[in-house]
C-alpha cells in the first residue's frame, strides 16, 4: 500500500492514501534416572503429555549418547542436510511440507482463497482516510503477515512454533477491528505505547544499564525515564476484542493458543516426550501434523473476521467520503 509519510501523532484527521496496495512478489542427549530412562527419538509418533513426565521420579543426568559415535568431518558433510543434522533447517522438511499439503489440501486451499480475497480488497483501498482507519489497516496487514507466517510454519510440521505467530495475528486482528469500530480507542493505544517506553527505560536503568549502555544512549534512556507517565491506561487485547465484537475468539483462539504453545507452558512440551511401555520416555523432535487441521481452521477464522470487519469499515469510509446529493 503506497501512502504518503504519515505521523500518526500529529497532523489532520484525514490523511491521503494514494494508489493501491504495493504487494511484494512473491543434542542428541541420553537422560537416565533411577526409575526411568529418557532416550532420544527422531521419527516416532507422540502420545504423552508433560504431566506424565512430572509424575516420574528421580533426577535426570545428561551424558553423551553411546549410540552416536563421533564421525570424521568428511562423513558429517554428507549428512548436513538431513533432519538428524539440521532439524527443521534441513532439506528433508521439504518432503514433509509436500506430503502435509497433499493430506490437507482442502484446508490449505481455503486459507489461500481467504488470503487472496483479503489482499485483493486491500489493493482497492485509496483516497483520503482517517488516522484511525489507517492504523487499523496497519494492524490488519500485520494480522495477514502473521497468518501467512503461521501457515509457513504449519506446513513444515513445526509442533509449537506456529502458536505464538498465530496468536499475534489474532491480537493484531483485535486492535485493527477495535480501531475501525471505535476510533476513539486510538488514544488508549498511544497512552499504552508511551507507558511501555517509560517503563522500559526506568527498568533498564534500575537493572544496571549504566554498566553496559554507552553514555549517549544512557542519556536518552534517562530522558525517557524522566517523562511523565500517561494518566490513562493502554488498550489491552481483551478490551480490543470486546470492542470488535470478537470476545469469543479471544477466549477460545487467543487464550487457547497461549496455553497450547505461545507461552512456555507445560502443555507446550507435549510433543517432545513420548511414554514407552517400560516406563521410559523418548525425547521426540520431529515434524508433526497432529494439529494441522485445527491450526489452519484458526487461520481461516482469523482471516474471515478481519475481512468482514474491514469491509464494514471500508463501507463506512466510502459513505463518509461521498458528497451529499442535491
Amino acid at each position: 500500500m503506497n501512502t504518503e509519510s504519515t505521523n500518526f501523532h500529529q497532523g489532520p484527521s484525514a490523511v491521503p492514501l494514494h494508489a493501491t496496495l504495493a504487494l511484494s512478489p512473491p543434542v542428541p542427549c541420553l537422560l537416565t534416572t533411577p526409575d526411568q530412562q529418557v532416550k532420544k527419538n527422531v521419527g516416532k509418533s507422540h502420545g504423552t503429555t508433560m504431566a506424565h513426565v512430572l509424575e516420574s521420579k528421580g533426577k535426570g543426568e545428561c551424558r553423551a549418547d553411546p549410540d552416536q559415535p563421533s564421525r570424521p568431518p568428511r562423513l558429517r558433510r554428507k549428512t548436513m542436510k538431513t533432519f538428524a543434522a539440521l532439524g527443521f533447517l534441513s532439506s528433508d522438511v521439504e518432503h514433509e511440507r509436500r506430503a502435509l499439503r497433499k493430506r490437507h489440501s482442502a484446508e490449505f486451499a481455503q486459507v489461500e482463497a481467504l488470503t487472496e480475497q483479503a489482499m485483493t480488497e486491500l489493493q482497492a483501498v485509496s483516497g483520503a482516510s482517517s488516522q484511525e482507519y489507517l492504523l487499523g489497516l496497519g494492524y490488519w496487514l500485520r494480522c495477514l503477515e502473521g497468518c501467512q507466517g503461521a501457515v509457513l510454519l504449519i506446513e513444515r510440521g513445526l509442533p509449537s512454533a506456529p502458536f505464538p505467530v498465530l496468536r499475534t495475528a489474532f491480537e493484531c486482528l483485535f486492535f485493527a477491528c477495535a480501531l475501525w469500530r471505535r476510533p476513539a480507542l486510538a488514544a488508549k493505544l498511544q497512552a499504552g505505547h508511551d507507558a511501555e517506553r517509560i517503563k522500559q527505560a526506568r527498568t533498564m536503568i534500575a537493572a544496571g544499564a549504566a554498566s553496559r549502555v554507552p553514555p549517549d544512549r544512557l542519556a536518552e534512556l534517562q530522558a525517557i525515564a524522566a517523562e511523565t507517565h500517561p494518566s490513562s491506561t493502554g488498550l489491552t487485547a481483551f478490551e480490543a476484542a470486546g470492542a470488535a465484537d470478537l470476545a469469543l475468539d479471544y477466549e477460545t483462539a487467543y487464550r487457547g493458543l497461549g496455553i497450547a504453545g505461545a507461552h512456555a507452558s507445560l502443555r507446550s512440551l507435549d510433543d517432545y516426550f513420548v511414554a514407552q511401555p517400560d516406563g521410559s520416555f523418548d525425547l521426540g523432535f520431529e515434524p508433526s501434523s497432529k494439529r494441522t487441521a485445527w491450526l489452519l481452521g484458526l487461520v481461516a477464522t482469523c482471516l474471515r473476521g478481519g475481512i468482514e470487519r474491514h469491509r464494514e469499515a471500508h463501507s463506512r469510509r466510502s459513505d463518509a467520503s461521498t458528497p451529499p446529493g442535491p
